[in-house]
C-alpha cells in the first residue's frame, strides 16, 4: 500500500526550532477514517511522539558535507523507541510526498533509505567528502577516549588543524629540497640553480 505524506516546512538552516514529532504513517487512536477530514490539520490526526528541537544543516556546510537533520529528543525509552520505529517504517512503506502549502504534484512513490549509522560512519563520510583530514580524524578519536584534561587539550589542538598546517609546511620544504636535489643530480653544480635559489629567498 502506497502512503501519502505532507512534508512540513523545515526550520531555517543551523537554527534550532521546537517542533512536535509525529509518526507520519500512523493515525491517532480514537479517530476513524471517516472523520479524518474533520481534523484541522494533518498533525492533529497523528500520534505525537515527542516535543523536540530540530536543526537542519544543508550540505556542504555540515560535519559530513551532506544534508543533515538533527532531532534532539527526550531520552526516555518510549520516546526513543517511538522515533526510531517511525523512521524505520519509512524504509519499508512506499510513500509519495508533497511540500506543505505547495501546489506541486506529489513525488513518485518510493521507499526512503533509512538505517542506523555504523560506528564511525559520520567521521568516515566527513573524511570522504574532504571535511576532515587523517590528522583530524585521529584527533577526534583521541578526543572521544580522552581521560585527562591534558589529553583533551592535546586532541583539540590537533583537531583544529594546527598539526595539519605544521605538517603541510614541512611537506612543502621537503618537496623543494627534493626538487633541488634532483636538479643537482641531473644538471650538476650549475650556477643557475644557485642563482634561482637566491632569487626565491629574496622574494620570500
Amino acid at each position: 500500500e502506497i502512503k501519502h505524506m505532507k512534508i512540513p516546512k523545515l526550520p531555517k538552516p543551523r537554527m534550532a526550532s521546537l517542533r512536535t514529532l509525529y509518526d507520519p504513517l500512523s493515525v491517532a487512536k480514537g479517530r476513524s477514517d471517516n472523520n479524518k477530514c474533520a481534523a484541522n490539520s494533518m498533525q492533529e490526526r497523528r500520534d505525537p511522539l515527542d516535543s523536540a528541537l530540530v536543526l537542519t544543516f544543508p550540505g556542504p556546510n555540515s560535519f559530513t558535507g551532506e544534508d543533515i537533520v538533527e532531532l534532539h529528543c527526550h531520552g526516555s525509552r518510549a520516546v526513543v523507541h517511538g522515533v526510531l520505529s517511525a523512521l524505520s517504517s519509512l524504509s519499508s512503506t512506499p510513500i509519495t510526498t508533497t511540500q506543505d502549502g505547495s501546489n506541486h504534484p506529489p513525488s513518485p512513490p518510493r521507499k526512503l533509505s533509512l538505517r542506523p549509522a555504523d560506528p564511525g560512519e559520520f567521521t568516515q563520510r566527513a573524511y570522504a567528502h574532504g571535511k576532515l583530514g587523517l590528522v583530524e580524524v585521529e584527533a577526534l578519536a583521541d578526543l572521544i577516549v580522552a581521560d585527562t584534561s591534558l589529553q583533551r587539550k592535546q586532541a583539540l589542538q590537533q583537531f583544529d588543524g594546527r598539526l595539519s598546517r605544521l605538517y603541510g609546511g614541512w611537506r612543502e620544504e621537503l618537496i623543494k629540497g627534493l626538487a633541488h636535489a634532483e636538479a643537482v643530480i641531473d644538471f650538476g653544480d650549475d650556477e643557475a640553480l644557485d642563482a634561482d635559489d637566491d632569487e626565491d629567498d629574496g622574494d620570500g
